[in-house]
């Protein structure tokens, strides 16, 4: 959901708010309190996939329960590209930043390195480890969608501050913006998931 544009749509009103209001200091802390929040529920929500990626597994993709070698794959596969959702939900924020900044070259070239990487390690390293090569190089590709927005960031010259306050009125407004938005990225979602579930049972 977060890097799908829910994160964005709830964010970018507010931080813009405090920008047009010449309030660059208050700007700046409300994106380093949500970028750290942001980190802490990454932290755990990758952890739980990780930890839990049999479930996932058994959710989505049932069909495959069948197949033990499909299976055992389909969970190792899981553990190794999970943490890829921290990453471009880090990059998803990053766009946000600096489309507010009236950056957009930077942000819309951003996507593009998950693909480049992914061909890149298809290549390179395919012959050698298989399918955990494109896995690789999702990871990689996430990592770069964060980095390659980074020297923008710098260039503008913004203050990240090392603060995590769930009382800021700038939070609790993003909460409210934000949960319409994933309800209705859910139902894409659940879209998704039945596809995929009926779909491995093929």
């Amino acid at each position: 959901f977060l890097g799908e544009g829910a994160l964005n749509s709830a964010f970018i009103p507010i931080f813009a708010e405090h920008l047009t209001n010449h309030d660059r200091k208050k700007a700046e802390y409300f994106a380093s309190n949500v970028l750290n929040i942001l980190i802490i529920i990454l932290i755990i929500v990758v952890a739980l996939g990780i930890w839990g990626a049999p479930l996932i597994i058994n959710i989505i993709a049932i069909g495959f329960k069948s197949n033990i070698y499909k299976y055992e794959l389909a969970v190792k596969l899981t553990r190794i590209i999970f943490p890829y959702i921290g990453f471009v939900a880090v990059a998803a924020l990053f766009m946000g930043i600096l489309n507010s900044y009236n950056h957009f070259l930077t942000p819309a070239l951003a996507p593009a390195m998950l693909n480049i990487s992914v061909i890149i390690f298809a290549i390179t390293l395919s012959y050698k480890y298989g399918i955990y090569s494109i896995a690789l190089g999702v990871i990689l590709g996430g990592i770069g969608q964060a980095l390659i927005q980074t020297p923008a960031l710098i260039r503008e010259k913004i203050k990240y501050s090392f603060i995590v306050d769930f009382n800021d009125p700038g939070v609790k407004k993003l909460l409210k913006l934000l949960v319409p938005a994933m309800i209705g990225l859910a139902i894409t979602q659940i879209n998704v998931v039945v596809d995929r579930t009926i779909a491995s049972t093929l």
